[in-house]
């Protein structure tokens, strides 16, 4: 198969680059990064046509929704290439939320760990319930005066 479109000029990659970083931190952002690299990397061979279709869609599209991206988007997806791309900056985006999501539990963990609700305190408070490890309950007196 010979790919007749037209090459993209470097205004048009840029176009695409820029489209893609957006589309890529939506993505991250509503947590459907797997979902999202799942279908593009399944997609992958399909992209061409699926670029033809958007041009059959095109009409119905520009009528329901005002898409200014709409063509960027469409020619993008004429070369795998982009596809690619489009997935590597939602993976590396994934990653960077994930290490960022970690150091906040690792923060929050070590600013002040609650004790679990079974194991406080009769008042809900942090301190151990009577009787457990780790109290320091006074020790009754060996002096001989209790019977």
């Amino acid at each position: 198969m010979t790919d007749d479109a037209a090459p993209s000029t470097d205004s048009d990659q840029e176009a695409f680059e820029r489209l893609a970083e957006r589309l890529a931190r939506r993505i991250v952002e509503l947590q459907l990064a797997p979902a999202a690299i799942f279908f593009l990397e399944s997609s992958k061979p399909l992209s061409f046509i699926a670029s033809q279709a958007l041009i059959v869609l095109e009409p119905i599209v520009q009528t329901v929704f005002n898409l200014t991206d709409y063509a960027t988007f469409r020619k993008g997806l004429e070369r795998r290439e982009n596809v690619e791309l489009l997935i590597r900056r939602v993976e590396s985006l994934e990653d960077e939320r994930i290490v960022a999501e970690r150091r906040r539990r690792e923060e929050r963990s070590s600013a002040g760990r609650r004790r679990p609700w079974w194991r406080r305190g009769p008042g809900g408070g942090d301190d151990p319930p009577p009787g457990e490890p780790g109290t320091t309950e006074p020790e009754p007196s060996s002096n001989g005066d209790e019977p």
